[in-house]
């Protein structure tokens, strides 16, 4: 497992060997979901705004979260987005 982001209270994990579709694990207060890379679907309980601004960090940042995705998946150490890009 690996925390990717950590921004404004929230933490965004990916899970190597999770299973599809690729998706990450988002927590944030008491709001705890997932959020699919590619449809942007929601599982869990999260409020508008908190998706909003992960979808807004997702889209800003997509390159180096696949990078750290990559990483996970070979088995290398992940860790956070070195110079988080947000609005």
């Amino acid at each position: 497992m690996g925390q990717i982001i950590r921004y404004n209270g929230i933490i965004i994990y990916y899970y190597p060997g999770d299973h599809n579709p690729r998706h990450l694990h988002v927590y944030a207060g008491d709001e705890e979901f997932t959020i699919s890379l590619v449809e942007r679907l929601i599982d869990g309980k999260a409020l508008s705004s908190t998706v909003r601004l992960v979808n807004e960090l997702i889209d800003l940042n997509l390159e180096a979260i696949k990078m750290e995705i990559e990483k996970g998946d070979k088995g290398e150490r992940m860790s956070l987005i070195k110079n988080l890009k947000t609005k």
